[in-house]
């Protein structure tokens, strides 16, 4: 008997980079997601926030039915050390939109260094990429050693450290970087006082990572 999926979403959402939500999941997918490698076409995101998790599946236009569960979607709860928070994850496998991700240099394992392929993103979305980067693996934070201010900060392997810096200067975003060379992590520091208004006033808006503002 052949097997019935127990779900359905749509496989073409990241065949094409052409609005604002989907340039954002791209950017978050990309830090904090995870692609199978070879046969498998699991794809992973993971949030310690729950609505980030339900925004995905909303924007997917996921439905299914897990099998010990009524809920919809495939996303469970569990623990995480992290600050003592729950992680919300979803899983699903899904072929063509595997085949989608890995053409944007997405890899299974995020030690293999490769930055997500940009080509053919007009300029006007790769805004909202980084949002989703800032998102995923960033922060906003007050900071002292350069006065209190308000700053975000990203966070990048050293391989991977130039690719964001030039994101950032084809964006025009002044930024400073924090090294810790020991540790193989630097983070790109952005003053909210250094950049447009509306940068930061478009950022506050689509962010689904309500805790960190």
């Amino acid at each position: 008997m052949p097997l019935v999926k127990r779900y359905s979403l749509n496989s073409n959402y990241f065949e094409k980079i052409d609005t604002e939500q989907k340039a954002y999941w791209l950017g978050y997918l990309d830090c904090d997601g995870f692609v199978g490698s070879g046969k498998y076409n699991n794809i992973v995101l993971s949030s310690i926030d729950k609505n980030v998790i339900e925004d995905f599946i909303r924007d997917l236009d996921f439905k299914g039915i897990i099998p010990t569960n009524t809920v919809i979607a495939d996303y469970k709860r569990k623990s995480t050390s992290f600050a003592q928070s729950d992680l919300y994850e979803i899983r699903f496998s899904d072929k063509v939109m595997k085949k989608s991700l890995k053409e944007r240099n997405f890899i299974p394992h995020r030690k293999q260094s490769k930055f997500l392929n940009i080509d053919n993103i007009s300029k006007k979305l790769l805004i909202y990429i980084l949002y989703g980067m800032w998102d995923s693996d960033g922060y906003v934070s007050l900071t002292n050693d350069i006065g209190t201010k308000k700053i975000i900060h990203l966070y990048s392997s050293n391989e991977l450290l130039y690719e964001y810096e030039l994101l950032y200067r084809r964006l025009n975003i002044p930024y400073s970087i924090k090294r810790n060379e020991e540790n193989d992590c630097n983070y790109l520091r952005v003053l909210f006082s250094e950049i447009d208004n509306d940068i930061i006033e478009e950022y506050l808006k689509i962010s689904k990572m309500h805790r960190k503002i």
